[in-house]
């Protein structure tokens, strides 16, 4: 009789761990469609408390951060000068990284719910602030491409100081931007010290010679506004700057890293057409390149276009 009630017990401990492991996962892939979407679910934001991002500089603080209750957080630090915002779920001993960078006028905290979503999944979250944008505004002028060389520097100092970690898996690196943080993504496959397993582009273009004679092309940064060239010969001389950085002929020459490239073909500011001679020099001999040229759509991306993206890094990052 005992050894029957022992079974008994035994069973009905059993069913009780299955139900909740099917809860548990319920929650977490409602909580993951949740952050996709934008909804207002709660994330335990840790900020400094003088207002400021705490500034990292030794490793083990770094590391003690991704360990614990396996909640989905984030956390302002300020890396080495670059202003970023971490993501992350703190249940996982390893992970592979994420780097999405913002667009032009805007900054790293308007990516927080395609970083929620990537966090969600097991990826370490970091969204920087772009040159000369958010806490990095100041006074000074930038050209489109000075904007895209300093970001994408800014790329090598994150990953130096993640690379210090035991938690961080650095073969597992992928790169996302849109619109400036997506030519700064192809920039730093070009230029930068790691080499990224998948980079996604949305609204962006490897052939900085398309954007010569653009509106874009002729706008400096200057404390946060965007201040328009008018003289001529400055503007011959800033499409030769763009077009001298073009990262195009070394992307051709890539076979190795996972290309994801998202444009509307009414994009009014950022030439899509280079994308498509990208696609069809590439296809053959990339490791995988994915080119999505939405019909009707503009500079923006949308809803539907954030899963796709993640679906996509999910399957080969």
């Amino acid at each position: 009789m005992k050894n029957i009630v022992k079974i008994f017990y035994g069973l009905l401990v059993v069913a009780l761990g299955i139900s909740i492991f099917c809860v548990s996962m319920i929650s977490k892939n409602n909580g993951y469609f949740d952050q996709l979407f934008g909804t207002e679910k709660a994330v335990n934001e840790k900020e400094a408390t003088n207002g400021q991002n705490e500034k990292v500089s030794n490793t083990p603080a770094f590391d003690s951060i991704l360990q614990g209750t396996g909640n989905l957080e984030s956390k302002n630090l300020n890396i080495n000068g670059v202003p970023c915002i971490l993501y992350y779920t703190d249940n996982y001993e390893k992970r592979p990284v994420m780097v999405i960078q913002h667009g032009l006028t805007s900054k790293k905290e308007d990516m927080k719910d395609l970083a929620n979503a990537f966090a969600q999944q097991g990826y370490l979250v970091v969204t920087p602030d772009a040159a000369a944008h958010g806490e990095l505004t100041n006074k000074d002028s930038y050209s489109l491409a000075e904007l895209i060389q300093q970001t994408s520097k800014d790329f090598d100092i994150v990953l130096d100081y993640l690379a210090k970690s035991s938690y961080v898996d650095m073969d597992r690196i992928g790169i996302a931007g849109i619109s400036l943080g997506g030519l700064s993504t192809l920039y730093y496959v070009k230029n930068g010290s790691y080499d990224p397993k998948v980079v996604v582009t949305m609204c962006a273009t490897p052939k900085y010679e398309d954007l010569a004679g653009t509106t874009a092309a002729y706008n400096y940064m200057v404390n946060g506004n965007l201040v328009a060239e008018t003289d001529a010969a400055v503007k011959v001389q800033l499409d030769e700057d763009l077009c001298v950085e073009s990262p195009y002929e070394a992307i051709l020459t890539d076979n190795q890293t996972n290309y994801y490239l998202l444009c509307g073909d009414q994009d009014d500011v950022v030439p899509y057409q280079g994308n498509v001679e990208l696609y069809e020099a590439k296809k053959a001999s990339a490791a995988d390149m994915i080119l999505q040229v939405k019909e009707g759509q503009g500079h923006t991306v949308t809803e539907d276009d954030l899963w796709e993206i993640l679906t996509y890094v999910v399957a080969h990052l």
